[in-house]
């Protein structure tokens, strides 16, 4: 590996900038093997006797240059579309083999059900460990790739995933997309709210012991199941510490009202940190249905409903599931509501 020779040592720049540093360098030792040197400095000669092919001498000046840039500044250049494109493959293949090919629903397969230009996708880093991604293989989750925007650039919101897939599935007899959402045709959960972009991980069905509970009891649920399951043997980031102290504190005062002004509760139990740390949007939950059923012909959600985390405009809580071939059902309900077949899907970023 090329030694980092530069104002700023090693230990100074972030751990991002470094392997984008080792990369670079890896590439130009590449170049150098292929006329026979071992270093950027024997190319040197070679590059001006004319022995290095003119487009090899384009990209090593060229990884030469971001090279320099990235060592001196801790910085990596926003045009370097190489390096992103190989960082999101490296993230995608290693997340493959911590959970199998069938459980990971990356970029390809984003681009390929929503009608996306790859090239032109940002693809973050995974930001679950190893050991993280093993555990939701082992829990029958999957790591899903969301994007937030459609090919036209609007926001990817139910409504847009409508259309984008409706052509498409009517074609491929893959039935109906969405089912009746006349209700909602005019709220902003259903028009304008897109998915979060990034890496979830997410429960394609309810989350055991979820149904049968009202909203609030459900939180509960997901909270002991984000502990004893998916942090099993395992400390709790300080998001989800900091949200759960806050949830414990608010509960008992959401139990009074839930039924009595029921509205203020569904407001309250919206607005707590651990609601969208738990669970998915509206949007959310149908996107990873619809990326799922795309790849794998199994329907999520088929025959029960997962509560989300948003509110219609006129107070309950949205809930989404029945995904049959007539339709995603899309539907709301008071947070004290129960059923055998209302449950929680788990998802977290």
């Amino acid at each position: 590996m090329l030694e980092h020779s530069s104002n700023m040592r090693k230990s100074e720049r972030s751990p991002e900038v470094n392997s984008y540093v080792d990369d670079l360098a890896r590439r130009m030792l590449e170049v150098c093997a292929r006329y026979g040197v071992d270093h950027p400095a024997k190319l040197a000669p070679l590059i001006k006797n004319g022995t290095v092919a003119g487009e090899d001498v384009l990209r090593f000046r060229n990884l030469r240059l971001a090279w320099a840039e990235a060592t001196a500044e801790n910085h990596i250049p926003s045009v370097d579309r190489e390096w992103k494109r190989r960082r999101a493959e490296l993230a995608v293949r290693e997340a493959v083999e911590a959970m199998g090919a069938e459980n990971v629903l990356g970029p390809e397969k984003a681009a390929a059900t929503f009608g996306l230009d790859l090239e032109k996708i940002e693809i973050p880093p995974v930001p679950f460990s190893r050991a993280e991604l093993e555990r939701a293989r082992e829990l029958g989750q999957v790591l899903v790739f969301r994007v937030s925007k459609a090919a036209d650039g609007t926001p990817l919101s139910m409504k847009k995933m409508g259309e984008v897939l409706t052509p498409r599935f009517a074609a491929e007899k893959k039935g109906v997309v969405l089912g009746d959402t006349d209700w909602c045709k005019d709220d902003p959960f259903f028009k304008d709210e897109a998915p979060a972009a990034g890496w979830a991980l997410v429960s394609c069905e309810v989350v055991p012991n979820t149904a049968s509970k009202n909203f609030l009891q459900q939180t509960e649920e997901l909270v002991r199941y984000l502990r004893n399951e998916a942090f099993r043997g395992a400390e709790l980031p300080k998001k989800y510490v900091d949200a759960i102290a806050q949830f414990d504190a608010a509960k008992a005062g959401i139990a009074t009202i839930i039924k009595t002004d029921w509205k203020k509760a569904a407001e309250k139990l919206e607005a707590l940190d651990i609601t969208p740390l738990l669970r998915p949007s509206p949007a959310e939950a149908t996107y990873d249905a619809m990326l799922a059923f795309d790849h794998s012909g199994a329907r999520p959600l088929k025959g029960v409903w997962t509560w989300t985390s948003r509110r219609s405009s006129d107070g309950p809580l949205v809930f989404v599931g029945y995904f049959v071939p007539s339709g995603l059902v899309v539907g709301r309900h008071a947070p004290h509501a129960l059923g055998g077949d209302l449950g929680a899907a788990f998802a977290r970023r």
